[in-house]
């Protein structure tokens, strides 16, 4: 068991919110409580029987100068990666109402994805009904957001989908309206929000990037979108650590 409380404190170096909390903290982040109680929390999820002997351990685990390293060097890959993705979506953003479209086109991909896993999860089914209720909803409005914001090029050539989306617009004419389908949007990310627990970071982070779509439309819709951009550059290059041009 010792060997296997080892391997999960070593595993939950690689958690997205133990390299949040760890980028957080900077020095010395490892002897810092909060930390360790996200590192333990990861435990405990993953691996209960695991828990009692990794506390034992974590104390002394938190401060070996190579576990320290490790820390840093994951949180600060995790860093790279999600400014690269910040810097592209600032960029898409700039592009005007063609980048905004493919986030769109982008987060409704990501909700189906969400939508299916969560849907034939065992689990839901079980236990949770109402779960996989609204991820069956889900699946019919990730698809519907696919459709709209694909590239008409592509829709043509899928058979079936231009009668569909004729008939969106025919019974659901908010969907052909920007601020009707930026609400729309923030209505589905809502729900993703609704249905998220701390751990469900894929859940979250869908629901998060729908309703800032949503509200890219809204903002689309009043024709501040260039001013939206200008300020999430701003904001960017002002943030601690965004390399410098």
């Amino acid at each position: 068991m010792a060997d296997a409380s080892q391997a999960l404190l070593e595993q939950a170096l690689r958690d997205p919110q133990v390299q949040e909390m760890v980028r957080k903290k900077g020095q010395e982040a490892m002897q810092d409580k909060e930390v360790q109680n996200a590192v333990m929390d990861y435990v405990k999820k993953n691996a209960p029987g695991a828990a009692d002997e990794a506390k034992k351990k974590l104390e002394n685990w938190a401060k070996d100068p190579e576990v320290q390293a490790k820390a840093k060097h994951y949180a600060s890959q995790a860093g790279v990666a999600f400014g690269q993705a910040a810097e592209h979506g600032i960029s898409l953003v700039e592009q005007g109402p063609t980048g905004v479209r493919l986030l769109a086109f982008m987060a409704g991909c990501a909700s189906c994805v969400c939508a299916v896993m969560t849907f034939l999860d065992v689990g839901n089914l079980l236990g949770h009904l109402a779960a996989a209720i609204v991820a069956g909803y889900q699946i019919i409005f990730s698809v519907s957001t696919i459709i709209f914001e694909a590239p008409p090029s592509v829709i043509e050539k899928v058979p079936g989908i231009n009668g569909y989306q004729e008939m969106l617009i025919d019974h659901a004419k908010f969907m052909s309206e920007v601020m009707g389908r930026g609400l729309f949007y923030v209505f589905q990310g809502t729900l993703w929000l609704a249905l998220s627990e701390l751990h469900k970071i894929f859940n979250l982070a869908v629901g998060a990037s729908l309703i800032a779509v949503g509200l890219l439309h809204v903002a689309m819709y009043y024709g501040k979108l260039d001013t939206v951009a200008m300020k999430m550059r701003a904001g960017y290059e002002r943030a601690p650590g965004t390399p410098s041009p």
